[in-house]
């Protein structure tokens, strides 16, 4: 199930999608805001890190990151979308992007999933 939890117009941001959802069942929200840029969380459950990206197209990116398509995360399969936001401008989501990638944007990330990583037991994610 998503939720929406940010409700300023600028950025909404979702809980996370289980990673066995099928593709043909993706959450209607993701459909909706098509003229969206997301920025979104994988963590590999190979080495439970985390893996920051940007894109136009969810489903599409996902789908890519699942079959081994993207040269970063192949060599960490099995992936799982643990985290994702939408942007209606893309300097937005960019500047999300880049800031979810320091030290301190990593830190904020596992405080915002603490019980996420609590109940798998993960306290050593990037």
């Amino acid at each position: 199930m998503v939720r929406a939890v940010g409700s300023y117009p600028a950025c909404r941001r979702f809980e996370s999608v289980p990673s066995q959802v099928p593709y043909g069942t993706w959450p209607a929200i993701i459909g909706i805001y098509l003229d969206m840029f997301f920025v979104y969380v994988l963590q590999s459950e190979k080495d439970s890190k985390f893996y920051v990206g940007y894109t136009t197209n969810l489903k599409n990116r996902l789908k890519n990151h699942y079959a081994g398509g993207v040269e970063s995360t192949a060599p960490r399969l099995p992936m799982k979308l643990v985290f994702y936001e939408g942007y209606l401008n893309q300097k937005d989501a960019l500047r999300r992007e880049d800031y979810l990638k320091t030290s301190k944007g990593r830190t904020i990330l596992r405080s915002m999933l603490r019980e996420y990583l609590s109940e798998k037991n993960i306290s050593h994610a990037n």
